[in-house]
């Protein structure tokens, strides 16, 4: 990795971090830009307790894999900005997990499409236990070079108490018509049908809750 100052498209000069064919975990400081030049293929881990503001610019023919941690506890804010600049350029973006009681989560996320034919998926699936909230925006950009570009954003949210807060925000700014965009969102509970079943099967209810909640996790249903 070598980091650099500089502007590219459009984003604020700042220190960028030039990242090629490796695996990256960001830490530490809270303010990171990542680019990943022609032909790479990363992955990236975003550690979310300590980094609150992430950007990653990817170009032609590469491809980079984007992992959001959820926090352990208190309250989090956390901005991932992805950019396909190159042309062929694809960036997939998970962020998947638990949120505990009394904890709040932030997670603003923000899709830009510059280069042409470009593809980006960002899949978000955190379930809430009781007292706990979650507010997730989700933007879809694609501007007048981004012709037959796809973006899709999906926001899955399970509620585990009756004591929760859950807000989804998605957006679209399209400036090309040659593009296939898309989003979704859902809060959803356990399917109290499926839990009777398994306690009748001999599953306490403590494991039933798991297992659907590990299910819906790795994008299975619950409802």
């Amino acid at each position: 990795m070598s980091a650099y100052s500089t502007n590219i498209y459009g984003v604020t000069p700042v220190e960028v971090t030039r990242v090629a064919q490796s695996d990256v975990k960001l830490s530490g400081n809270p303010v990171q830009t990542l680019y990943i030049p022609a032909d790479s293929s990363v992955t990236v881990l975003v550690d979310s307790l300590s980094v609150r503001h992430v950007t990653v610019i990817v170009e032609k023919r590469s491809k980079c894999n984007i992992e959001l941690m959820v926090p352990s506890g208190g309250s989090t804010t956390l901005h991932c900005k992805t950019v396909c600049g190159g042309q062929d350029s694809h960036i997939q973006v998970r962020c998947v997990g638990l949120l505990r009681d009394k904890q709040f989560f932030n997670l603003e996320l923000e899709q830009c499409h510059v280069g042409s034919n470009s593809s980006s998926d960002m899949d978000v699936r955190i379930a809430l236990q009781d007292n706990s909230s979650a507010n997730v925006k989700g933007r879809i950009i694609v501007e007048k070079t981004g012709h037959q570009s796809t973006a899709s954003f999906k926001n899955y949210l399970l509620t585990l108490g009756s004591k929760v807060g859950v807000v989804s925000q998605p957006e679209l700014e399209i400036e090309n018509n040659d593009v296939q965009c898309k989003h979704s969102a859902a809060v959803t509970s356990l399917d109290k049908e499926k839990l009777f079943f398994m306690s009748s099967r001999g599953i306490l209810l403590d494991k039933a809750t798991k297992i659907l909640v590990d299910a819906f996790l790795t994008g299975g249903r619950c409802d």
